[in-house]
């Protein structure tokens, strides 16, 4: 196909064509594409002004427009280029051609795999114009219901991820790539994981005015991935009890042993008395340094007085190993009752003050727990050096586990430099899941 030369495209002409390309090119979707092409041929197809060249002009926008629309793992499908001779008189009747090829060779490739394509307008709120027809497999919705009630998108979202997936959008829309995993509510009431990829349509001027991305089914591999972590946790839960019930008791009475034998030694002035007195202060010092350490390896428990407690040892533990300043802050009504949730929580802020400690070199770390209308917000603040990004092929796999331990919770986790320096995590969860 080719354009008419600009010397053979007279000015009423040039004017149209440059309407045309505005209308076409402001689609976001082939509805709305195909009308404005449709209706533009039906008021114009008897102008004897236009010449059959510079019909070629508005079929190869027509075609250019088309294939903006189709978004495929990132790329753009090709319109065919239909020859148009040159005496046509029906221009529609090749547009619609064209429009017929391109949803042929679409839906072929969209029934061909299991991942889910969509098209989202960016307006005053986000709507999906285009999601393939798996999505009635995957979602157990059908695709007219979705671009049809905008809210139906969002509904479907487990309630406790709704937040992450608002900022996953928020950010596709700022212009970032984004992939995010989260829960949905299939019409039985099971849930399925999903993971989406997004990434911006963008305009000619780098801005964006859409955006596109692949949804695919992770509920398998995230179920193998609980079980694996099931697993770690049952033979943690196995090395505490041997901490527990086998090291400390053998170390404690281990030490009971040496002050028999000291006193004795002490009694007959044995000059070797005080070599044994040295050995007992070291096995007191084991034992508690074990019994400490099966402490912070294990699950919260209301027993023990719960994660505000377990997060109080954690402080003063911390002040006193590393001789620095760890302040623990609890306010009023933020007592977490699932205990499952706790063990999170006092995992994400055992982490985070590693990481202050080791990668930050932090002498000061605040620790908050406080309550927030019906969410409960976990605060690590330090005074280190601050976050960085992590890199290579094994980094950043402490700051992996804190975002998988506020899923796990039904919350989010946000890592972000101090407005003072250091690094600030926190981690908010519903109070009540």
């Amino acid at each position: 196909m080719t354009v008419a030369p600009r010397e053979n495209v007279s000015e009423h002409g040039g004017a149209l064509l440059g309407d045309f390309f505005q209308r076409v090119h402001g689609s976001l979707d082939v509805q709305s594409l195909i009308r404005s092409a449709a209706g533009f041929f039906q008021a114009h197809s008897g102008d004897p002004s236009i010449g059959p060249g510079e019909w070629e002009g508005y079929l190869e926008a027509f075609s250019s427009a088309l294939a903006r629309l189709r978004p495929v793992g990132g790329t753009f499908l090709s319109a065919p280029r239909i020859p148009v001779d040159s005496g046509v008189q029906d221009p529609l009747r090749v547009a619609t051609a064209i429009l017929r090829e391109n949803e042929r060779l679409f839906q072929s490739m969209s029934e061909s795999t299991s991942e889910t394509f969509w098209l989202a307008e960016i307006g005053s709120r986000m709507r999906i114009v285009y999601i393939a027809p798996s999505c009635k497999n995957l979602l157990g919705v059908a695709p007219e219901e979705i671009c049809l009630t905008p809210r139906k998108w969002f509904s479907i979202v487990h309630k406790a991820d709704r937040q992450r997936v608002w900022e996953f959008y928020k950010n596709i829309r700022a212009g970032r790539l984004e992939s995010h995993e989260y829960r949905i509510l299939l019409p039985d009431g099971s849930i399925r994981w999903v993971r989406n990829e997004g990434w911006p349509v963008r305009k000619e001027g780098g801005g964006a005015e859409g955006m596109t991305g692949v949804l695919q089914d992770v509920t398998d591999r995230q179920r193998l991935k609980e079980e694996l972590i099931q697993i770690s946790e049952h033979e943690q839960r196995h090395l505490l009890e041997e901490l527990k019930d086998g090291i400390c008791q053998h170390l404690a009475g281990t030490s009971l042993v040496c002050k028999v034998l000291y006193n004795k030694m002490a009694a007959r002035n044995d000059p070797i008395a005080q070599d044994v007195a040295r050995i007992c202060t070291l096995l007191t010092t084991a034992v508690a340094e074990t019994r400490q350490l099966s402490e912070s390896l294990g699950a919260v428990t209301t027993e023990e007085g719960g994660l505000a407690a377990a997060l109080a040892r954690l402080a003063y533990r911390i002040s006193s190993l590393f001789s620095i300043s760890c302040i623990f802050r609890c306010g009023e009504d933020a007592a977490v009752a699932d205990e499952i949730t706790a063990t999170h929580l006092y995992g994400i802020a055992k982490e985070a003050v590693n990481n202050a400690i080791r990668g930050g070199g932090a002498g000061k770390i605040r620790i908050r727990l406080r309550r927030r209308e019906e969410r409960i917000v976990l605060t690590v603040s330090d005074n280190g050096t601050g976050f960085e990004e992590p890199s290579g092929k094994n980094a950043g796999i402490g700051l992996r586990m804190m975002d998988y331990r506020a899923t796990e919770s039904g919350g989010w986790l946000k890592v972000e430099r101090g407005k003072r320096g250091g690094t600030v995590v926190t981690c908010t969860v519903p109070a009540c899941l």
